[in-house]
């Protein structure tokens, strides 16, 4: 196979990470495929990889974990109800704020369950099953 297609900015970045990082992710790549490959979160063993990739960028990125605890702080501190419920449009509806993901954690989801929304329904069972996401002091 020939890389001539490739032009200048296509070239492939290797990025050096620690093996602790690459077994882990290989590990989780195996259980994803003993689970059937699911492009979206269904059933225990998909939400135990989601558990293991947050727990995994917790370890991988502390500094972006404690960058993401203090914004959290913030947020729950800025709303000014329990629910952290907006008023929206002259209506008056109400948006609630349910959870808060950090970006990199968002994009390995995207890497293993690419076609999985975020939907109302999946983001509550996502704080249910990771509560350090839960935006509100309740939901």
């Amino acid at each position: 196979m020939s890389n001539d297609h490739l032009t200048r900015g296509d070239e492939i970045r290797w990025i050096p990470m620690p093996r602790w990082v690459v077994q882990a992710v290989d590990r989780m790549q195996e259980k994803h495929i003993q689970a059937g490959r699911h492009r979206t979160v269904d059933g225990t063993q998909d939400w135990d990889i989601v558990r293991a990739l947050f727990s995994l960028w917790r370890k991988a990125y502390p500094h972006e974990y404690l960058e993401f605890v203090s914004h959290l702080k913030t947020i729950r501190r800025v709303n000014s109800n329990d629910f952290a419920a907006s008023e929206y449009g002259p209506s008056g509806g109400q948006v609630r704020h349910i959870a808060e993901l950090p970006g990199r954690f968002h994009r390995l989801l995207g890497i293993f369950f690419p076609d999985q929304h975020m939907s109302k329904q999946f983001t509550r069972k996502l704080v249910k099953h990771i509560p350090e996401l839960q935006a509100p002091a309740r939901v």
